[in-house]
């Protein structure tokens, strides 16, 4: 059946030659189309579903790639849903000051046609914000192969704080009435060559928008930012951040941070300070929002790995396998603050490393010092709710497979003379009622039954 569909096929397409006379007929069809034969009659047309970047004529005549790509979305039909445009075998990656692919000069206004983007291997030279509109998904051929780069245009990039490289959907036209949805990117590196840039920011893309395989290199400013109206969107998954050992990384230097928003998580992360000095204050990870999940993190040369509050009202978060590696974490692999609220927080299987300490508390701590554990490896850290509770300090509910803080035991025999954790609770499944051998306390003498 196959076999004579294409016979067929190839007896039509030789029908329209003859008729037409060559092959001009084919070459008639729009610029960067591929050619399809549809109808119930032999009819060789275009379809906008797959377009050819680099068989376009770019904006203004211009072959740079992001005249291509903005010549090839101004080739989608505006009641389309989105088109596939692959852009791999565009050879001139640098981007004239001021362009976009999705606002050209000489077009003045933003394009908001969906698209998936195929960027070829090579270094693309950017010199203003990549604003990525609604339902637009940019796909590189690896962290490697393909790279954005400020480039020699870093200083003039560099006028505002507030620099973007990638920013994933925008206000108005970008994003309908200001939320985006179906906005990624992945599979590619951003180069910031050591400015105090943003890699990606998502203030405004929702739910199916994400990065993925992506490494945020030779920036100092802030990896990845999810802010705004960017909740639901992730998982943001494996993810490299490297300063790179030219550049250092100050104490305003973040990895990732998620401020005040609900997200899918950040699955897959390693944060890297190669340079040659260590902040003194500061964090990797930065998470000041509620419902989120981080996992699977290793974190090098940061003063803090992950802190839980500095930028907001975080709780009902879980972090999971969060690692100290090498360079060392100065201070604490998980650093649990006071800045804003915090409750509801799970955190399993952290490894210090060379880091001072695993785990430091502020939030559960005494009136004398705050709680920092010198665990190789902890299992499990869980904070509850604040009660009210007379004369505590810090009430909080508190759980932890460590030795070193007050936790609850249990076996078959009394307690024995001697404890080493005051508060800590020991239950004697033997004990014998009003005998006071069935329930323990650890007092500064040692186990005292009370129950």
């Amino acid at each position: 059946m196959k076999r004579t569909s294409r016979f067929a096929f190839v007896l039509s397409l030789f029908a329209a030659l003859t008729v037409t006379g060559g092959p001009s007929r084919l070459l008639a069809q729009t610029q960067g189309n591929n050619a399809i034969y549809s109808g119930s009659t032999p009819t060789i047309t275009n379809s906008s579903a797959f377009i050819d970047a680099g068989a376009v004529k770019g904006t203004s005549g211009n072959s740079d790639i992001c005249a291509k790509i903005n010549a090839a979305l101004l080739l989608i039909p505006a009641n389309a849903t989105g088109a596939m445009i692959d852009a791999r075998g565009v050879t001139s990656l640098t981007c004239p000051s001021g362009d976009t692919p999705w606002k050209y000069p000489s077009t003045g206004t933003p394009i908001t046609t969906p698209a998936t983007i195929l960027l070829p291997a090579g270094t693309i030279t950017i010199s203003t914000t990549w604003i990525l509109p609604n339902g637009t998904r940019v796909i590189g051929e690896g962290m490697g192969p393909t790279t954005l780069s400020t480039g020699s245009a870093v200083t003039s990039i560099q006028t505002s704080s507030a620099i973007t490289m990638i920013q994933l959907g925008g206000v108005s036209p970008y994003c309908p009435s200001g939320i985006c949805t179906g906005v990624s990117i992945e599979d590619l590196m951003l180069n910031g060559e050591g400015s105090a840039t943003t890699g990606i920011d998502n203030g405004n893309a929702q739910e199916r928008s994400y990065a993925r395989r992506v490494a945020l290199y030779q920036i100092v400013g802030t990896g990845l930012r999810v802010a705004g109206s960017g909740q639901n969107s992730g998982p943001y998954s494996d993810l490299v951040f490297g300063t790179g050992t030219a550049f250092s990384a100050s104490s305003t230097t973040v990895c990732v941070a998620i401020n005040g928003v609900t997200t899918r998580g950040i699955h897959g992360l390693t944060c890297t300070n190669s340079g040659s000095s260590t902040p003194t204050s500061g964090a990797a990870v930065n998470l000041g929002g509620s419902g989120n999940t981080i996992e699977d993190v290793t974190i090098q040369g940061f003063f803090d790995g992950v802190k839980i509050g500095p930028n907001g009202v975080a709780q009902s978060n879980v972090l999971l396998n969060i690692i100290g590696g090498s360079p060392a974490v100065s201070n604490a692999v998980v650093h649990v603050g006071t800045a804003n609220t915090v409750t509801d927080l799970v955190v399993m299987g952290v490894t210090k490393g060379s880091a001072t300490y695993s785990i430091q508390d502020d939030v559960t701590a005494s009136t004398t010092s705050t709680v920092k554990l010198t665990d190789a490896t902890v299992g499990l850290y869980a904070i509850g709710e604040s009660a009210s509770v007379t004369n505590a300090t810090h009430p909080f509910s508190r759980f932890t497979t460590s030795p070193n803080l007050p936790t609850w035991f249990q076996g078959s025999a009394n307690a024995p003379s001697s404890c080493s954790v005051i508060g800590s609770l020991y239950s004697n499944k033997s004990g014998l009622s009003g005998s006071k051998n069935s329930w323990y306390v650890c007092t500064s003498t040692g186990w005292v039954g009370i129950l």
